[in-house]
């Protein structure tokens, strides 16, 4: 009995520090190589905890990728933002959710290193304005 709650106890201390470390390594690779590209958001929706979020799509190099982040009062749906993605890993994302992107602004398939302004944007989603 003593070895099984051991082998639980071990179990849940991996899977948080596994799960920590996989948010460290996102956050990494997002700000270590961060290119931009245009998305749409699909749909605002309430997830089980009764936090309300924002699903988005875009592509990079003919391949689509979902993301979803907190909703703020500015998202529309079916509105076209930046979207900040990890050049390695490109399923790594973030809406940029303060700029609705004009139709007739086009991206290279690979996206782009600046944003046309060309200022780069440092957005954290731990300290975006709620």
């Amino acid at each position: 009995m003593k070895k099984i709650k051991f082998i639980i106890s071990i179990s849940i201390v991996l899977l948080f520090f596994s799960t920590i470390v996989w948010i460290a390594i996102r956050g990494y690779y997002l700000n270590k190589y961060p290119k931009y590209t245009i998305g749409l958001t699909k749909r605002i929706y309430y997830t089980g905890k009764g936090l309300q979020k924002v699903e988005y799509s875009y592509w990079v190099d003919g391949k689509e990728y979902e993301g979803s982040d907190p909703y703020h009062d500015e998202v529309v749906p079916n509105g076209r933002y930046w979207i900040k993605f990890s050049s390695k890993i490109p399923d790594r994302s973030e809406l940029l959710y303060d700029v609705i992107v004009p139709d007739y602004i086009k991206i290279p398939d690979g996206g782009i290193d600046k944003l046309p302004s060309g200022e780069t944007p440092r957005f954290d989603s731990l300290f975006r304005k709620m």
